[in-house]
């Protein structure tokens, strides 16, 4: 510390204290042991403004003929190296002061201080960002999974309703082919049964010709000659006539209900032809 020629300086420091304040301590001896007993005033000198610092407790000069005070300072004034510092006493001059020692350390822990004060401001607002952020995703994220649930789900119903619907459809496709099927026993067995009956009245309208008996030569009359007798009608042509009428129309019964049969079954053809498409579809 300088010594000057009215006041010597033991010791000038300062420390930070809690919050903004900062505290600075004076030892010294005057050259007058007589301003002991007067007031002591620390002033500062910064460029934002002047202050005078009254101690924060009586100054204690009573041992050794020394000044001791502390003063509690603003940390940011008393910080700065730009700020000077002054001692007025009661009854002596304004003594100027050196710089305290560490002014250098406290600016130093004040901006450390400042930064880590910014930097958790910063980390609490990035922790505010972040939740948000996070908040917002979960509520995406649960969204989403409501949306797709209710899409699986709607998905699963209709998947349902179709597979409902296609079994209703090959049922009854199936009960429409079986009562084919069974339309066409029932048409197949009415012409095996048509048939059967053609075969029996063919059967019985079949007339056996009586057989020719061969003719010797002519020999020449030795009687007179009889007198020409009426043609009659053959009894064979009289049987054959009606048997022919009823063979032709027994023919055309027949051929109509061969064409009705052969109808029936082009029917049922192309309806298990329809059936089986719509199954395959």
């Amino acid at each position: 510390m300088s010594v000057d020629a009215t006041f010597e300086v033991i010791r000038f420091q300062i420390a930070p204290a809690a919050g903004d304040v900062a505290v600075v301590e004076l030892e010294g001896r005057p050259a007058d042991a007589a301003v002991l007993d007067g007031r002591v005033v620390l002033l500062l000198e910064h460029p934002a403004g002047h202050l005078e610092l009254h101690p924060v407790a009586e100054a204690d000069g009573a041992r050794d003929d020394l000044l001791r005070a502390t003063f509690a300072a603003p940390l940011e004034v008393a910080a700065d190296p730009a700020t000077t510092y002054a001692l007025a006493t009661g009854r002596g001059p304004v003594v100027v002061l050196p710089a305290p020692d560490g002014v250098g350390d406290v600016g130093l822990e004040v901006r450390l201080a400042r930064t880590v004060n910014a930097l958790r401001g910063e980390l609490g607002d990035a922790r505010r960002r972040l939740g948000g952020i996070v908040g917002n995703v979960r509520g995406e994220l649960a969204a989403e999974r409501e949306s797709a649930g209710a899409a699986r789900q709607e998905a699963e119903q209709a998947a349902a309703a179709e597979r409902s619907r296609l079994e209703g459809e090959l049922a009854d496709v199936r009960s429409e082919l079986e009562e084919a099927r069974t339309e066409a026993a029932g048409l197949r067995a009415e012409l095996e049964g048509a048939q059967a009956r053609i075969s029996e009245l063919e059967a019985t309208l079949i007339v056996p010709r009586a057989p020719r008996v061969p003719r010797g030569p002519r020999q020449h009359p030795t009687h007179p000659p009889r007198p020409p007798r009426q043609p009659r009608r053959s009894d064979d042509t009289e049987e054959r006539e009606p048997v022919r009428q009823v063979h032709a129309s027994l023919g055309r019964s027949t051929a109509r209900t061969a064409m009705l049969i052969v109808l029936a079954l082009v029917l049922v053809i192309i309806v298990v032809v329809v059936l089986q498409v719509r199954v395959l579809n």
